[in-house]
């Protein structure tokens, strides 16, 4: 090829401008930046709908344990017997119709709920109970000073174990701090006397925006507090009556959580009628 063509083909032949690098340049920065943005707010949007998903899960799970607490209120193990017609005797505490369910409010404004009742694990007596003695099968785990609920359906007691020793029927014998009123058959139950109070507190700890985290507590009669569900914000408890009457129709309950700016309210309803 002749050089004067070969320069003329070489002439022809253009390079990238230096306003057309800065253009792509400035192109692949509002891109990124763009990219950036979108990958922030989806990461919000994520991030959201994972503190949704957890209060949802924790309204339903608060709301199914006061529902259990509130239905559990008075239970002794009798179906379809009212605490009334049972003839009570206790030194250690109290349990009946006006008791088994109250509502309180400490200095803060703070609803708590209390139930009084017996546990749902019991032990059947191994022989009839005499004043000082009652002898169970060894399926509860029983301590000196445990506050037990000793029942047969028409008469009920609720005592201190004073001592724990080996029975003779092949379980455990009590003798209770004071004579028991009552002598008890074989087959009568026997378990634990719990008051439970549940409510809402500071856990204390703090959120991931720096806010107060708050939790649902319940504590025993002994005082110990168990945290059971975090993000629990506030609970409404409003006892509804019977037309005309002072007799419980029932319990409604609102749950609300709170966690990083979301907040979510659970409605329920707990009848008390028989």
């Amino acid at each position: 090829m002749p050089k004067r063509k070969l320069h003329l083909k070489l002439l022809k032949q253009k390079g990238t401008t230096l306003i057309e690098v800065v253009i792509a340049l400035s192109l692949s920065v509002i891109l990124l930046a763009l990219l950036s943005t979108l990958s922030l707010v989806a990461a919000a949007h994520c991030k959201t709908e994972n503190d949704f998903f957890l209060l949802h899960q924790h309204l339903s799970l608060g709301m199914d344990l006061i529902e259990k607490e509130i239905k559990r209120a008075g239970f002794i193990g009798c179906s379809q017997v009212p605490l009334s017609s049972l003839e009570l005797v206790s030194e250690e505490g109290a349990l009946n119709d006006e008791n088994k369910l109250k509502l309180d409010w400490d200095d803060k404004g703070l609803l708590s709920l209390e139930v009084r009742h017996r546990s749902l694990i019991s032990a059947p007596l191994l022989r009839a109970s005499t004043p000082t003695e009652l002898e169970f099968a060894s399926s509860l785990s029983v301590h000196e000073g445990d506050l037990m609920l000793i029942s047969d359906c028409h008469y009920l007691e609720i005592f201190r174990v004073k001592t724990l020793s080996q029975g003779f029927a092949g379980g455990q014998r009590i003798e209770p701090t004071l004579a028991l009123h009552f002598s008890y058959p074989k087959g009568s139950q026997l378990g634990f006397f719990e008051i439970a109070k549940t409510y809402v507190a500071d856990s204390g700890r703090k959120a991931s925006d720096g806010g107060k985290l708050y939790a649902l507590y319940q504590k025993d009669q002994q005082g110990h507090a168990s945290e059971l569900i975090e993000d629990i914000q506030f609970l409404s408890l409003k006892p509804e009556f019977q037309n005309g009457s002072k007799a419980f129709a029932g319990m409604a309950i609102m749950l609300q959580a709170f966690r990083s700016g979301v907040f979510l309210r659970e409605y329920g309803f707990v009848s008390l009628r028989g």
